[in-house]
C-alpha cells in the first residue's frame, strides 16, 4: 500500500541504527551539589554526571547512551570496573541521569583509528569503531549460546530510537498525523514464513529460536496464537513483531496470569513496505492478532523533551509498576527508504525503579 511520501529529510539526521556511542557536543553545564564536586552537563536531549572543571559548553565529547554495553580489556577501558562497563539509567540529586561521556581524546588509545580527532563532526557514529553493543537480556543469551542469525534481510530487528537521542524529530512530526502506542515490559518476537525456504521462523529480539529449546516463551506465543497458520493464510506475505509478555518475563509488571502479544509491526515482506497505521490496524482485526494499545492519536504538537517525558509517565493499569513508556509513530510511511519515522519515550521512574 503506498501513501504520500513526507517530506526528505537527510539521513544523517535520522539515522535507521540507534548511535550507542557517537560525538557530540555539551550543550549546557550546571552546579549540582554547593561543594562544585559535580556538574550537570547536557548532550542532545540527555543530561549527565561530570566532575566538575572537567568539561567545558560546546566541547565536543564521546557519548555513550544508556544501554551501552563497553567492551573489557580494551586500551581505552583499561581502569573501568567491569560492573561499570554497562551504561545505566541512575538518579542523583534528585535527578535522573543517562549515559556517560568520555574526552575526544581518548579515541587516540584505540586501536587502528586512523581519523582527526578535530575531523569528527557532530552526531559521527563510533559504535562499532569502539565496539560498543546494546545491553539486553537477549544479548546476555546470545553470548551464552551459538548465535543463531536474526533474518535482518527480511526484517529489521526491533529498536525504537529514543527521542532524547535525536530530538529533531520534532522538526520531522510537527504538523503530521500521529499515533502514540503504550510500550510493553516483555520481550520482543518476530514471526514470518522464509520466502526462500517456506520455513517458519520464531525469533527473538536477536536470534532464531528452535522450536525445541527449553523455557520457549517465543514458540509458546507462536502456538498459543497459531502464527503459522495465520501465517499461511495470508500466502506468507507479512511478518509479525510483537512484544511478548506475562508470567516469569521482566518480572511480569503488568500483572497478567497468561502469556501474551501485543503486536506493533507487521511488513510486507513480498512487496517490501511496512504497513501504516490503517493497514496494520486492519490486518491485525483480520488475523485476530491482538495490537498495542493506542495511548494517543491526532496532530503532532509537541515541542519540548521534557512535555513527551512527563507524557510517558503512569502506571501499567492494575498494577503498582511504573510502564515503560511510550511509542511514536506518523500514521503513514513510519518507516520507508530506510527513514524510520518512529521513535520512543522512556518513563524515568521506570528506568529508576528497574532491579
Amino acid at each position: 500500500m503506498e501513501s504520500s511520501q513526507p517530506e526528505q529529510v537527510p539521513e544523517s539526521d535520522f539515522f535507521k541504527k540507534r548511535k550507542l556511542a557517537s560525538v557530540q557536543k555539551i550543550s549546557s553545564l550546571t552546579p549540582l551539589d554547593q561543594k562544585n564536586l559535580c556538574q550537570k552537563a547536557t548532550i542532545l536531549g540527555w543530561n549527565v554526571v561530570v566532575d566538575y572543571n572537567k568539561f567545558q559548553v560546546g566541547e565536543k565529547v564521546i557519548y555513550f547512551e544508556a544501554d551501552s554495553l563497553l567492551p573489557a580489556k580494551k586500551k581505552w577501558t583499561k581502569g573501568i570496573k567491569p560492573k561499570q562497563l554497562r551504561i545505566k539509567t541512575f538518579s542523583r540529586y534528585n535527578e535522573v541521569f543517562h549515559g556517560t561521556i568520555m574526552k575526544l581524546d581518548t579515541l587516540t588509545k584505540v586501536e587502528n583509528f586512523n581519523l582527526k580527532l578535530e575531523d569528527l563532526e557532530e552526531g559521527f557514529d563510533l559504535t562499532e569503531i569502539l565496539e560498543v553493543t546494546k545491553y539486553d537480556e537477549d544479548s546476555e543469551q546470545a553470548i551464552k549460546d551459538k548465535e543463531k542469525k536474526f533474518p535482518s534481510e527480511i526484517i529489521e530487528k526491533s529498536d525504537e530510537i529514543r527521542l532524547q537521542s535525536n530530538p529533531k524529530y520534532f522538526e520531522l512530526f510537527e504538523g503530521k498525523e500521529f499515533y502514540s502506542s503504550l510500550k510493553y515490559d516483555g520481550s520482543s518476537g518476530t514471526f514470518l514464513i522464509h520466502p526462500e525456504t517456506k520455513k517458519f521462523m520464531v525469533c527473538s529480539r536477536n536470534q532464531t529460536i528452535d522450536e525445541n529449546e527449553k523455557k520457549n516463551i517465543y514458540w509458546d506465543v507462536a502456538n498459543k496464537y497459531d502464527i503459522k497458520t495465520k501465517l499461511e493464510k495470508f500466502e506468507g506475505k507479512y511478518a509479525i513483531q510483537g512484544e511478548i509478555y506475562g508470567p516469569k518475563i521482566n518480572k511480569n509488571r503488568l500483572g497478567e496470569k497468561d502469556i501474551k502479544i501485543a503486536v506493533f509491526t507487521i511488513k510486507n515482506i513480498v512487496d517490501n513496505y511496512y504497513l501504516d497505521f490503517k493497514e496494520l490496524v486492519q490486518v491485525c482485526k483480520d488475523m485476530g492478532l491482538p495490537m498495542v494499545e493506542v495511548t494517543e492519536e491526532g496532530i503532532f504538537k509537541y515541542k519540548t523533551v521534557e512535555e513527551m517525558v512527563a507524557k510517558s509517565k503512569g502506571l501499567y493499569p492494575g498494577t503498582d509498576y511504573p510502564r515503560e513508556g511510550l511509542v511514536y509513530r506518523l500514521k503513514e510511511n513510519w518507516n520507508k527508504n530506510r527513514l524510520r519515522c518512529s521513535f520512543k519515550v522512556i518513563n524515568d521512574d521506570y528506568l529508576v525503579n528497574q532491579k
